[in-house]
Protein backbone atom coordinates (compact mmCIF):
# COMPACT_ATOMS: atom_id res chain seq x y z
CA UNK A 1 0.00 0.00 0.00
CA UNK A 2 1.13 3.45 -1.07
CA UNK A 3 0.51 6.29 1.62
CA UNK A 4 0.33 9.78 -0.10
CA UNK A 5 0.38 13.14 1.16
CA UNK A 6 -3.30 15.07 0.52
CA UNK A 7 -2.29 19.36 0.02
CA UNK A 8 -4.54 21.97 0.01
CA UNK A 9 -4.67 22.18 -4.01
CA UNK A 10 -5.25 18.78 -3.92
CA UNK A 11 -8.08 19.04 -1.79
CA UNK A 12 -9.33 22.39 -4.05
CA UNK A 13 -9.05 20.35 -6.82
CA UNK A 14 -11.14 17.71 -5.55
CA UNK A 15 -13.80 20.21 -4.39
CA UNK A 16 -13.72 22.25 -7.63
CA UNK A 17 -15.47 19.12 -9.17
CA UNK A 18 -17.78 18.35 -6.25
CA UNK A 19 -18.88 21.50 -6.60
CA UNK A 20 -19.87 21.36 -10.33
CA UNK A 21 -21.83 18.17 -9.49
CA UNK A 22 -23.44 18.39 -5.80
CA UNK A 23 -26.76 20.79 -6.99
CA UNK A 24 -27.40 17.83 -9.28
CA UNK A 25 -26.46 14.94 -7.08
CA UNK A 26 -28.63 16.01 -4.52
CA UNK A 27 -31.50 16.84 -6.85
CA UNK A 28 -31.32 13.27 -8.42
CA UNK A 29 -30.15 11.60 -4.74
CA UNK A 30 -29.95 12.43 -1.70
CA UNK A 31 -26.76 14.52 0.26
CA UNK A 32 -25.44 11.15 1.44
CA UNK A 33 -24.36 10.63 -2.38
CA UNK A 34 -23.16 14.28 -2.73
CA UNK A 35 -20.45 13.53 0.36
CA UNK A 36 -19.79 10.26 -1.40
CA UNK A 37 -18.77 12.10 -4.38
CA UNK A 38 -16.44 14.21 -2.56
CA UNK A 39 -14.55 11.28 -1.43
CA UNK A 40 -14.75 9.89 -4.67
CA UNK A 41 -13.58 12.62 -6.43
CA UNK A 42 -10.39 12.85 -3.67
CA UNK A 43 -9.44 9.60 -4.97
CA UNK A 44 -9.11 10.01 -7.95
CA UNK A 45 -7.04 13.23 -7.18
CA UNK A 46 -4.27 10.39 -5.22
CA UNK A 47 -4.51 8.40 -7.67
CA UNK A 48 -3.03 11.15 -10.50
CA UNK A 49 -1.06 12.54 -7.95
CA UNK A 50 0.65 8.95 -7.58
CA UNK A 51 0.54 8.75 -11.88
CA UNK A 52 2.07 12.47 -12.05
CA UNK A 53 4.82 10.86 -9.69
CA UNK A 54 5.96 8.43 -11.71
CA UNK A 55 6.37 10.44 -14.87
CA UNK A 56 2.56 10.13 -16.59
CA UNK A 57 1.33 13.33 -18.04
CA UNK A 58 -2.00 14.16 -18.39
CA UNK A 59 -3.44 14.48 -22.05
CA UNK A 60 -0.21 12.84 -23.30
CA UNK A 61 -0.12 9.14 -21.89
CA UNK A 62 -3.77 9.73 -20.13
CA UNK A 63 -6.88 11.71 -19.96
CA UNK A 64 -9.55 11.88 -17.53
CA UNK A 65 -13.28 12.34 -17.82
CA UNK A 66 -15.60 13.90 -15.32
CA UNK A 67 -19.08 12.88 -14.74
CA UNK A 68 -19.01 9.22 -16.10
CA UNK A 69 -19.87 6.14 -14.38
CA UNK A 70 -18.09 4.06 -16.44
CA UNK A 71 -14.20 5.23 -15.96
CA UNK A 72 -11.80 7.46 -14.49
CA UNK A 73 -8.99 7.40 -16.12
CA UNK A 74 -8.29 6.48 -19.67
CA UNK A 75 -4.47 5.60 -20.86
CA UNK A 76 -3.44 6.50 -24.75
CA UNK A 77 -0.55 3.79 -25.40
CA UNK A 78 -2.51 0.78 -24.27
CA UNK A 79 -6.42 1.92 -23.94
CA UNK A 80 -7.05 0.71 -20.52
CA UNK A 81 -9.53 2.36 -18.49
CA UNK A 82 -9.32 2.83 -14.55
CA UNK A 83 -11.86 3.33 -12.23
CA UNK A 84 -11.00 4.61 -9.31
CA UNK A 85 -12.97 3.95 -5.68
CA UNK A 86 -12.35 5.62 -2.60
CA UNK A 87 -13.50 5.35 1.60
CA UNK A 88 -13.34 7.05 4.06
CA UNK A 89 -11.65 5.77 7.23
CA UNK A 90 -11.46 6.61 10.76
CA UNK A 91 -8.73 6.68 13.21
CA UNK A 92 -10.35 3.91 15.30
CA UNK A 93 -9.93 1.23 12.75
CA UNK A 94 -6.39 2.28 12.48
CA UNK A 95 -4.88 1.72 8.73
CA UNK A 96 -6.24 -0.24 5.93
CA UNK A 97 -4.23 -3.73 6.11
CA UNK A 98 -4.54 -6.99 4.32
CA UNK A 99 -7.63 -7.67 6.56
CA UNK A 100 -10.23 -5.19 4.87
CA UNK A 101 -12.67 -5.36 2.58
CA UNK A 102 -14.21 -2.82 -0.11
CA UNK A 103 -17.62 -2.90 -1.12
CA UNK A 104 -18.37 -2.26 -4.95
CA UNK A 105 -21.63 -1.98 -6.29
CA UNK A 106 -23.01 -4.39 -7.83
CA UNK A 107 -25.09 -1.94 -10.06
CA UNK A 108 -21.92 -0.47 -11.40
CA UNK A 109 -20.61 -3.72 -12.89
CA UNK A 110 -17.17 -3.97 -12.34
CA UNK A 111 -16.98 -6.52 -15.10
CA UNK A 112 -17.26 -3.85 -17.53
CA UNK A 113 -14.01 -1.66 -16.11
CA UNK A 114 -10.51 -3.18 -16.94
CA UNK A 115 -8.69 -2.43 -13.90
CA UNK A 116 -10.34 -0.82 -10.44
CA UNK A 117 -7.78 1.01 -8.26
CA UNK A 118 -8.76 1.26 -4.30
CA UNK A 119 -8.23 4.43 -2.55
CA UNK A 120 -8.98 5.10 1.15
CA UNK A 121 -8.95 8.63 2.46
CA UNK A 122 -8.69 9.52 6.22
CA UNK A 123 -10.92 11.36 8.25
CA UNK A 124 -9.06 14.55 8.16
CA UNK A 125 -8.69 14.21 4.48
CA UNK A 126 -4.76 14.94 4.88
CA UNK A 127 -3.42 11.40 3.64
CA UNK A 128 -4.29 8.99 0.91
CA UNK A 129 -3.57 5.33 1.12
CA UNK A 130 -4.03 3.57 -2.46
CA UNK A 131 -4.44 -0.01 -1.30
CA UNK A 132 -4.02 -1.65 -4.74
CA UNK A 133 -5.71 -2.38 -8.12
CA UNK A 134 -7.44 -5.53 -9.30
CA UNK A 135 -8.59 -6.75 -12.94
CA UNK A 136 -12.70 -5.81 -12.83
CA UNK A 137 -13.73 -9.15 -14.28
CA UNK A 138 -12.13 -10.55 -11.11
CA UNK A 139 -14.66 -8.59 -8.78
CA UNK A 140 -17.62 -10.70 -9.52
CA UNK A 141 -16.23 -13.83 -8.23
CA UNK A 142 -16.46 -11.71 -4.50
CA UNK A 143 -19.41 -12.68 -2.30
CA UNK A 144 -22.13 -10.64 -2.98
CA UNK A 145 -23.47 -8.71 0.67
CA UNK A 146 -25.22 -5.92 2.05
CA UNK A 147 -22.57 -5.34 4.95
CA UNK A 148 -18.79 -5.17 5.02
CA UNK A 149 -17.44 -8.59 5.75
CA UNK A 150 -14.66 -6.68 8.27
CA UNK A 151 -16.38 -4.07 10.19
CA UNK A 152 -20.00 -5.33 10.19
CA UNK A 153 -21.08 -1.93 9.02
CA UNK A 154 -23.95 -1.92 6.57
CA UNK A 155 -23.45 -0.55 2.43
CA UNK A 156 -26.04 1.74 1.11
CA UNK A 157 -26.54 -0.99 -1.88
CA UNK A 158 -25.41 -4.71 -2.46
CA UNK A 159 -21.57 -4.92 -3.31
CA UNK A 160 -19.28 -7.27 -4.10
CA UNK A 161 -17.26 -7.64 -1.15
CA UNK A 162 -13.28 -7.29 -2.53
CA UNK A 163 -10.73 -8.70 0.40
CA UNK A 164 -7.78 -6.57 0.16
CA UNK A 165 -5.54 -9.56 0.29
CA UNK A 166 -6.34 -10.15 -3.13
CA UNK A 167 -5.48 -6.95 -4.63
CA UNK A 168 -2.07 -6.49 -6.37
CA UNK A 169 0.38 -3.44 -5.44
CA UNK A 170 -0.11 -0.26 -7.44
CA UNK A 171 3.00 -0.14 -8.41
CA UNK A 172 2.73 -3.77 -10.71
CA UNK A 173 0.17 -1.30 -12.87
CA UNK A 174 1.97 1.05 -13.92
CA UNK A 175 4.28 -0.56 -16.85
CA UNK A 176 0.54 -2.46 -18.31
CA UNK A 177 -1.02 0.84 -18.33
CA UNK A 178 2.29 2.51 -20.23
CA UNK A 179 4.89 -0.30 -20.70
CA UNK A 180 8.06 0.52 -20.01
CA UNK A 181 7.29 2.84 -16.95
CA UNK A 182 10.06 1.83 -13.93
CA UNK A 183 8.13 2.64 -10.83
CA UNK A 184 9.98 5.60 -8.61
CA UNK A 185 7.33 5.17 -5.83
CA UNK A 186 6.74 1.60 -4.43
CA UNK A 187 5.05 0.66 -0.66
CA UNK A 188 7.21 -0.04 2.16
CA UNK A 189 6.47 -3.26 2.03
CA UNK A 190 7.80 -3.88 -1.45
CA UNK A 191 11.03 -2.22 -0.81
CA UNK A 192 11.53 -4.23 2.61
CA UNK A 193 10.97 -7.45 0.72
CA UNK A 194 13.59 -6.26 -2.49
CA UNK A 195 16.14 -5.18 0.15
CA UNK A 196 15.86 -8.56 2.25
CA UNK A 197 16.05 -10.65 -1.03
CA UNK A 198 19.20 -8.81 -2.17
CA UNK A 199 21.06 -9.38 1.41
CA UNK A 200 19.91 -12.94 0.78
CA UNK A 201 21.44 -13.38 -2.76
CA UNK A 202 24.73 -11.82 -0.73
CA UNK A 203 24.43 -14.65 1.97
CA UNK A 204 23.95 -12.92 4.53
CA UNK A 205 22.17 -14.31 7.23
CA UNK A 206 21.96 -14.73 10.94
CA UNK A 207 23.38 -11.79 13.56
CA UNK A 208 24.61 -9.81 10.55
CA UNK A 209 21.27 -9.88 8.74
CA UNK A 210 19.23 -9.28 11.87
CA UNK A 211 21.40 -6.10 12.35
CA UNK A 212 21.06 -4.71 8.92
CA UNK A 213 17.75 -5.23 8.38
CA UNK A 214 17.03 -3.37 11.73
CA UNK A 215 19.23 -0.86 10.57
CA UNK A 216 17.04 -0.83 7.19
CA UNK A 217 13.67 -0.39 9.34
CA UNK A 218 15.39 2.17 11.58
CA UNK A 219 16.37 4.07 8.42
CA UNK A 220 12.54 3.87 6.98
CA UNK A 221 11.05 5.30 10.19
CA UNK A 222 13.25 8.12 9.96
CA UNK A 223 12.28 8.83 6.65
Amino acid sequence: MIELEITEEMRDKAARVYDIMTEDLIKRYEKDAADTLYIGKLGDVVFEDYLIKNGFRRNVDYETVEGTRSWDFKFRSSGITVDVRAARFGVLCGQPDSSWYFGYSVDEKPEMKDYIVICYINTDYEKGTIAGFIPGKHVIKYRKTSYNSKWGYEYKNEVYDIPLRDVKEIHELLSVLKPGTVPKIVSKKVRFREYAESLKKKRVSGEEYRRLVKDWLEKEEGV
